[in-house]
This record gives structure tokens, sequence and C-alpha cells, in this order.
């Protein structure tokens, strides 16, 4: 059994097996539905960290940045999303995004979470006593799950000799005190400080040290609080009563110490290990033996070796770097050696799949978490930006941990129109993932990093394209059903970006791709300013070898499109601007909210319709069993277009609740659903009469939920923690 740094980590969810061809679903017979279960894509955002349980070494827990917190009942081996459980109001604040666990050393099931969201409204410290079955808030406080310093410390700290004593930090409002296991909480002081760290004494618990580093202005900000922080070093000798701020300039961004040991070891800026024998009054370098890291030389998180992973054992520190170094001191040494690191195994190449198989070059990326067991000083736990790693003999060899674990941010779900066992899966940073046996398992061979967006020929079978990327916007597009993939020549397209963003309203970009069901002909919605040979609307008829602009009508000087990976008006790159219907017409959503349609007399135009989609996600959906037909799910309103997107008018929709996603089912006559706040409802007469379907938040979804359906299989799409997928019956 084992815990520093932070308590966390959970148990794995199985993965069912091959969705074969399913029978259709007679429209009124919508009564039940299976069970949800996650598309085995496992692996993706950033672990932050892992918390063994002291009173049962079999529990973990851990969280991660776009979604958590995971729980596990076999020491890792596999995992099931605690956050599944939410109820819609912690999910409304983002109370998935997890800054900090603390589990009490003398119960498994009872922990405690700091959570929250930067661009949400505050969230704060929940409890659960049922191993996060329910949960309850017990304070309303800023933590940032996400914040782009999450990898600094723990923010949460629990008293080695009183487990009833918590302290919590978090941005602004300073440092709060629990005595009664987190039920209750005191402001102890430290107001307008942005808190990275709290380390508490391990010989003398009444002492504190909290880490407030400076922060770029931009990142230490909440929205529309232009105030500065407080910046330092403090130290309290009674229990957070009184605080003392070190008179040094150098300030930490976290600190460890070894039990029986006075002396700090601190993490200063990513660049550079320091040690204190002084309570932190004076810091000397503590850095013989590691590479350098030049100051002046600007530093971000992801591999560029910077220092982010501090840990202590009996008698020796543990430090590790962004590339994934880790390098060991004992306390009688001179200075840092290497750990030779072996080998590094997935637990299962198969189960575990996911797209950047740097465990097989044996390199943890952007290291985040070192843990040593306090019974067994060989045996350490690393987390990284894909996976937890366990090792049992010091760090020469490791293995890998996430089964369950789907931690990422799902763009689309694109189903063969023609064979149902093929389905594309597109997602944030790692691009296509591909199944040809209905999701049993997945592989990601297609030569793309991004995957925004995926459309299907109705006509040819198995013809699909491809278009997206964060690490540079990519077309690609395959003529065998997934098997193979090429990229077009796309001769007339503007040259888009290569790398990552840049300036977006002056580079070009295309995240959007719909096939005509009429002509085949594929067409391309490109970002930066709209012109003759820039941004609007692209159209190919010989399969994306060349192009030609077809924006007549669209507005002229401007951007219409999103711009990078994540725009879209906040919906995390849900964003298929263009539908078409089985007779051609279509409605395209632009980025200011305006909508237009397609007319082909006389040739291409587009013309402005009765509607506005302000969030320009899958909000506007097709009927395809009715030519022309359109429904828009604005807000608490169903709308409704019968002439190919000319005019709306209010569905007759009884049942119908507040929605942010609708589909229908192409292969399944009136079946539609609708995704909305309090969760998913299903319709089997075309969206006239909508009913809740029991279970539909069953699942971890977010705040915001995207639904697609295909043959009777509804496909839950978040934005953390991959697709869900679930067939009614």
């Amino acid at each position: 059994m084992f815990y520093r740094k932070s308590d966390c980590m959970v148990a794995l969810f199985a993965v069912a097996g091959t969705v074969a061809a399913l029978p259709e679903v007679a429209p009124r017979q919508i009564a039940s539905a299976s069970s949800w279960r996650v598309l085995p894509v496992f692996g993706g955002g950033y672990v932050q960290n892992v918390v063994v349980a002291p009173s049962n070494p079999s529990r973990w827990y851990t969280y991660v940045d776009v979604g958590g917190p995971y729980r596990s009942d076999d020491g890792g081996r596999s995992w099931k999303p605690i956050h599944a459980a939410m109820p819609p109001e912690m999910r409304d604040v983002w109370a998935d995004h997890v800054r900090a666990l603390s589990v009490d050393p003398r119960n498994a099931d009872t922990f405690v979470i700091a959570a929250g969201d930067r661009f949400a409204k505050p969230a704060g410290v929940y409890i659960t006593r049922d191993g996060g079955r329910t949960f309850r808030q017990t304070l309303t406080a800023r933590f940032y799950g996400d914040g782009n310093r999450r990898w600094m410390g723990q923010c949460m700290a629990r008293n080695p000799r009183n487990p009833n004593i918590l302290f919590c930090g978090e941005d602004w409002d300073g440092i709060f005190r629990s005595d009664d296991g987190g039920e209750t909480w005191r402001k102890m002081g430290l107001e307008r400080t942005w808190i990275t760290d709290i380390r508490i004494d391990p010989d003398y618990p009444d002492t504190l040290y909290v880490c407030a580093p400076k922060l770029p202005m931009s990142r230490q900000i909440r929205p529309g609080d232009p105030r500065e922080r407080e910046t330092g070093f403090f130290r309290s000798d009674d229990g957070g009563e009184t605080w003392q701020r070190s008179p040094t300039e150098a300030i930490p961004s976290e600190t460890v110490q070894i039990t029986g040991q006075p002396r700090l070891l601190g993490l200063f800026e990513g660049r550079h290990v320091l040690c204190s024998d002084d309570g932190g009054a004076t810091w000397r370098p503590f850095e013989e033996g590691l590479p350098v890291r030049p100051d002046g030389v600007k530093l971000v998180y992801v591999d560029d070796g910077n220092f982010q992973a501090l840990a202590t054992g009996p008698d020796f520190w543990l430090v590790g770097n962004t590339r994934g170094a880790i390098f060991r001191r004992g306390m009688a040494d001179g200075a840092w050696q290497p750990v030779t690191r072996v080998s590094a195994k997935l637990g299962d190449p198969v189960a575990e799949h996911h797209h950047r198989q740097r465990a097989a070059q044996g390199e943890f990326w952007s290291l985040s978490t070192l843990i040593i067991d306090p019974l067994d000083p060989a045996h350490w736990l690393a987390t990284d930006w894909f996976h937890i790693w366990e090792t049992s003999d010091a760090g020469r060899t490791w293995t890998s941990h996430v089964i369950g674990m789907s931690q990422l941010v799902a763009f689309t779900i694109a189903c063969d129109p023609f064979t149902p066992d093929n389905i594309l899966y597109g997602m944030a940073d790692l691009g296509l993932s591909i199944s040809h046996d209905g999701g049993a398992t997945f592989h990601g061979d297609a030569p793309t990093s991004g995957a925004n967006s995926i459309d299907w020929s109705r006509n040819t079978k198995g013809l699909a394209y491809c278009v997206g990327g964060k690490f540079g916007v990519q077309f690609i597009s395959t003529r065998d059903g997934g098997h193979t993939w090429v990229k077009p020549r796309g001769d007339g397209l503007p040259q888009f970006r290569k790398g990552m963003q840049g300036d977006a309203e002056k580079e070009f970009a295309a995240y959007t791709v719909a096939v005509d069901p009429v002509t085949d002909d594929v067409f391309l919605c490109v970002s930066g300013p709209s012109g003759p040979d820039g941004g609007g609307v692209w159209r190919s008829h010989d399969q994306g070898e060349t192009f030609e602009r077809v924006s007549n009508g669209l507005p002229e000087g401007r951007n219409l499109f999103k711009s990078w990976e994540f725009d879209g008006g906040g919906e995390a790159g849900w964003t298929p601007q263009l539908v078409f219907s089985p007779n051609g017409s279509a409605v395209l959503s632009t980025y200011n909210g305006r909508c237009y349609t397609l007319e082909r007399d006389g040739g291409l135009r587009w013309v402005p319709t009765t509607i506005e989609n302000p969030s320009c996600s899958r909000t506007i959906a097709a009927d395809p069993f009715r030519p022309g037909r359109f429904l828009a799910a604005i807000g608490k309103t169903l709308m409704e277009s019968d002439d190919g997107g000319r005019t709306w008018f209010n569905a007759p929709a009884e049942g119908w609740q507040h929605g942010w996603s609708v589909a229908f089912d192409p292969h399944v006559p009136g079946l539609v659903a609708g995704a909305g706040h309090d969760g998913i409802i299903i319709s089997g007469d075309g969206g006239t009469t909508w009913k809740p379907l029991k279970g539909g938040l069953a699942y971890p979804t977010g705040v915001r939920r995207c639904v697609v359906l295909d043959r009777g299989r509804l496909f839950g799409l978040t934005r953390g923690s991959g697709v869900w997928m679930r067939t009614l019956r």
C-alpha cells in the first residue's frame, strides 16, 4: 500500500465484444436499451496522479485533466469512471475535472476531491463515503483540474497523524482547513494567491509549506478578473493560523520532504531543483548530475525536458522531466544518477490501443507524477500524458495500466452506410481510430494526427473522407472502408497550416468535410480570411484531387469557420457545419451563428435562412427518410424545416427537453435521439413525441453531450471520456 503527493485512483470497466449488424428497430419499440459501454480506445488525457488507499492496497484512484476521477479495485489493472455517477449539477461546473484527491487512510471508500474548470463558474470540494457512487459538495471554490499548471504539486494535503484535518488551496481565496474530514471548511488566509502545492511536515504536522509561484497573467486570472495574484513561499508553524512569507525571491512550484529529515526539495519554474535546510528561508542549488535547463529559454510542459515530478523514498529522492527521464539521489550522494529504464511495455497492446505508441520507444511523454510505495522503496508509479506506469524493480522495467480509462476528447463517430462493422472514430490530439468489427477493437493506421470531421459517401461503397489536426491540418481519404488511406492532392485549395495554430485569423485550415449524397462531390469548409483564394466553401468533383471555391452568397473578408481544433462555440470540435439532406439540400452553419441553405438553380449559391445556430455543433440534423426536412436543437426549442432549410418553425415536439444535440438514425425510419442537460431523449416517430431514455446519463458525459445514431446503436460523444455506446431495442 502506498500514498504520496495526493491520494487517488480507480478500477476498470470491462469492454464488450463485437457488435454485429443489428436488426432494424421498429420506431415505437424503444422502451428498453442495453447498458452503456465505452469504445475500447484508452489513454489520451493527461493522467495527473495516482492515489492508493492506505487501508486497501488494491483500491487505487486516479484523475485526468479532461475528465475523472477513475477507480480501480484490482491494483490498477482495470478502471471504471467514477464521474459516470455524477449528477447534472456537478457536470454543469466541470466537477469531473479534478485538481486533487485525498483518500481517508482509515476507509478506502471515503475520499475528497477538489475540482473545477478555469473557464467555468467555480466548482469546489466534494466528499464521498461510498467509493464515488454519490458526492456531496462541502466547499465552493476555484480549482482548475484542466489548468495550464495542473501538473504542479498537490493543492490538497491531509494531516499524517490526524486524518480528520485537511487543507486545500485554490485560486484567489487562499487556504481552507477542515477538522472533520472535509465536511466543513474555514478560511486560513493567503488570499489573492493561486496555490499550486501544500506540504505538511511529516514529523511536525502543525508545520505547513505552501507554494504560490508567479504565473503568466493570462493564466493566473479567472475570466473577467484582471487583478494580480500575490506570490510567495509561505510557512505556518501553528496549523495554518498564521503565516510567514519566505524572504527569498525564489518560489518553488512544489516541494517534498523525507520523513525524519528537515531538508526540503523544490522545483523552480521547471528549470531548477533547489534544496533548503532552514524551512524555505533560503535555497541553494541541488542539481549536480541533472541536465542543465538554461534560464531565458522558453519552456513548455510537453517534451522539452523541464522538471515536473518529485518523490521521496525512505532515504532518497526522485526527480523526473517531461522527456520521461528519471533521476535518483540518495541522501549521502553527491549527485543525481539517471535511472536506467530497460523496457516500458503496454500491459495489453490490443486492449490499451492508442495512437502514440511511445511505450514502444521506452518513453514517458510529459511525465507528471512519481509515487514511491512507503512499504517497498523499489515499487514506484508514474503518470504521463497517456498512462499510469508501474515498476517493481526501482525503474528498470515498467508496465502500463490504462484499461478502462478512455480519457479522450471525442470529435466524431462515423459509421459506414454499407458495412455496419466499419466505424471511424475521430478525437483530439490523437487523430483517427478505426474499427472493422463493430467497435470491439480499434487501430490507428491512418496517416493523420487529426480527425475533427469524417463523412462517408452514400453512393460509393467504402469511400470516406477525414479532415482535421492540431499539429497541422490534413485531408485524407479511404476507398476500401478504412483499411488503407491516401492523401488526395487537393489542388486549388489554399495552403493549410502545417503546425500548431499561429495567427488563426490569417491562416487557413479545414475542420469540416461533407459528401453530397446526390453528386458524390466532397465539400470542405475552410477557415481563415474569406476570399477568392482563401477561406470559404470548396468543392471537389474528383474525390479530392482538385477543388474549386463555391462560396457565392457567403460574406467575404471574414473568417466563417472554426480556425483550430477546439474552436466551435466551446463544443470541443463537434462542428459538422455542413449538413446534407438525401435530395442534396443542405444547411451550412458559420462561426457567427448565421446559417445558409444551398440553392442549386443556375449554379451553387448560399442563401441566408431564418434560423441561427450559435453553438455551431451537432444541433442540426437531416431526416434521412424525408428529403428536405431538417431538425435543429436550439436550446429548449426544437426547430424544423421541411423546405430544405429555407424557412424554420417550432416543431410539434411533445416531451422535448433542453437539447444540445439531435441525430437521426439513417437506417431506422423515425428513430431520433436528442441530448440535453438532464439526459438523453428518444423519439420513434421522427421527432413528434419524445421520451427520456432510462439511464441516459449513466456514462461520463461532462457538461455538453453529443449523440450519433446508426442501426439502433446510440453513441454518446464526450469532451474527455471517449465515446460510449448502447443498443436501443
